[in-house]
């Protein structure tokens, strides 16, 4: 799926702050579970000025607190367009780990 045609869904809490992020083909084809209900990225993201950007949207996320960002930058990874800067931050991750 493209930037464009990706839908982003997560959970939120005080204890762990964003988790749960799924990246799934907007509109949805299936309904997701309710988990999913703390928060949901489509028009928003879409219609913001600087167009549909992983940029624009992680840094949303990022304000409302992620304790592990890992699996956020996984599955924004399966977007077919994403940018380099995705890739780069997990093979950053996996290098940090591996000192």
């Amino acid at each position: 799926m493209k930037t464009q045609d990706t839908m982003l869904l997560w959970d939120w809490s005080k204890a762990e702050g964003v988790h749960n992020l799924l990246a799934v083909k907007h509109p949805a084809a299936q309904r997701h579970p309710q988990r999913y209900s703390a928060g949901a990225c489509d028009s928003w993201w879409h219609t913001h000025p600087k167009g549909p950007s992983l940029a624009v949207i992680f840094g949303g996320l990022l304000a409302q607190g992620i304790t592990d960002p890992r699996p956020i930058l996984e599955q924004l990874a399966r977007i077919e367009d994403a940018p380099g800067w995705v890739a780069d931050m997990l093979e950053g991750m996996d290098a940090w780990n591996g000192c």
